[in-house]
């Protein structure tokens, strides 16, 4: 990861016609980043995370 505090989601995000895809981009000990690309009709099951929070 990198210690980058701007990012150019168009070089970030990775895409699938197949399904829907997250790709972490940066990470502190704090706290971390990730982008979702989700194209029509593809899902994100509910879910949620018991030691963190989603931040959308």
């Amino acid at each position: 990861m990198s210690d980058q505090r701007v990012f150019d989601m168009e070089l970030v995000k990775v895409e699938s016609l197949e399904k829907a895809v997250k790709t972490p981009f940066y990470q502190t000990d704090s706290t971390g980043g990730s982008v979702w690309v989700i194209k029509p009709g593809q899902i994100l099951p509910k879910h949620y995370h018991h030691h963190s929070d989603d931040i959308w």
